[in-house]
């Protein structure tokens, strides 16, 4: 159906009870028009889906090395920053999850593309072909302004673009912004009619442009010699054809042979709604997302209960028991690394900023070998220190007694 639907878009005649129609109604040649609209935008959609998940692997990447800055920052006071290991732990899975997928992504975005291309060069030409037909179509054309068929005719792809302003004929240039797209089959081929194999006309001088969905066969239209042509799009071609019946001569063809096109050309459909599919952005985990995760519940069960994962009968309700049954999750624990300060001078700024306003991960890097070298000297004064009180400490009478 999904190929039917897309073959009726430009491949299809419209007739009114009342009298013969020579011309496409403009309801149906400007579906094509959205459709080659769509098409045309779709690499901008492709790269767009793209860079959200580059995002979210930037911002997952920082999320757990600013974690690892506050941990440092902290050095294990009253174990508080053991809670923030499985957090930080976390961020590392989405960042490895994300990394694992990215070279298939890559791949289906790159395919998206390229069925995209082929798609929208066959509805392109096609759009540019029947709007210059009126020529030989004795003054009637192929492509109508209006909705009677008989009416003015649009002559060639610059009238086609200015009468009608959705008709996209040329790939939009590629920029890194959000697409909004609502080109749905059904609300996009709700209304469309199509004329069966032989229109329901007579056939006649003037029945030169009127296309149909074709019989038990791959071709689309009715053609004459003035129509006939190739035209090439990569390995495929679009052939039309002459021919002195009402058998439709439009046929797709790719490796130059002569072949069904709703094999690959339809590919472009399917490369719309997959680019409709957009992934979710990044945003921090709540405690239900972390509970979970895998890397999570291990890192939780070996960093706070001193446990083996498997050591733990109920490890959910440990987290929860841990981390306060999930009440303001955020500020509890995302706001303290959000909004622990953090000082500037480490990589060559001033005074103190907040750790969330630290987006260069060399910074990052920096400000944690900072704090676990601060936090290991502070250990280190303290164990001499101690040493040093422990030599003081008075001595009892029989050592006294026994230095004598």
């Amino acid at each position: 159906m999904l190929a039917g639907a897309l073959i009726a878009i430009f491949l299809a005649a419209e007739l009114t009870e009342a009298k013969t129609s020579y011309a496409v109604k403009q309801s149906v040649w400007t579906k094509a028009c959205k459709a080659s609209a769509d098409l045309a935008k779709l690499p901008s959609q492709a790269l767009y889906n793209q860079n959200i998940k580059a995002g979210n692997l930037q911002n997952y990447i920082l999320e757990g090395l600013r974690i690892r800055v506050y941990m440092a920052k902290e050095g294990g006071r009253n174990q508080t920053t053991a809670k923030f290991g499985p957090i930080a732990a976390y961020a590392d899975e989405q960042v490895q999850a994300i990394i694992k997928g990215l070279a298939a992504d890559i791949a289906a975005a790159i395919g998206q593309l390229q069925q995209a291309a082929f798609t929208h060069g066959m509805i392109a030409e096609f759009l540019s072909l029947f709007s210059e037909a009126h020529m030989g179509a004795s003054g009637h054309g192929c492509l109508a302004v209006g909705e009677d068929g008989n009416g003015d005719v649009v002559a060639g792809a610059d009238s086609l673009i200015s009468k009608h302003s959705t008709c996209k004929l040329t790939p939009s240039p590629v920029v890194n912004a959000a697409q909004t797209f609502q080109h749905t089959k059904d609300n996009a081929f709700a209304g469309l009619e199509t004329a069966t194999a032989n229109g329901g006309v007579t056939v006649g001088a003037n029945d030169k442009c009127r296309l149909t969905t074709g019989t038990s066969t791959d071709n689309f239209v009715d053609s004459t010699a003035a129509l006939t042509g190739k035209i090439k799009f990569g390995a495929g071609a679009i052939h039309v054809g002459s021919a002195s019946t009402t058998q439709p001569q439009l046929q797709f063809t790719e490796d130059e042979a002569q072949r069904a096109g709703n094999i690959r050309l339809f590919k472009g459909w399917q490369a719309i709604r997959a680019a409709e599919q957009q992934p979710a952005a990044y945003k921090q985990a709540d405690l239900q997302t972390l509970r979970a995760s895998p890397a999570f519940q291990s890192a939780f069960a070996k960093t706070v209960l001193n446990k083996k994962l498997q050591d733990v009968e109920d490890i959910t309700s440990e987290i929860n028991k841990h981390y306060n049954d999930g009440n303001d999750f955020a500020n509890l624990y995302w706001a303290k690394v959000n909004d622990a300060s953090i000082d500037q001078a480490v990589y060559g700024g001033e005074g103190e900023t907040e750790l969330k306003n630290v987006k260069d991960m060399t910074q990052l890097g920096q400000l944690q070998e900072h704090y676990k070298t601060a936090a290991q000297a502070l250990k280190n004064k303290i164990k001499t220190l101690e040493a040093s009180a422990k030599k003081q400490e008075p001595k009892s009478t029989a050592v006294r007694d026994k230095q004598r």
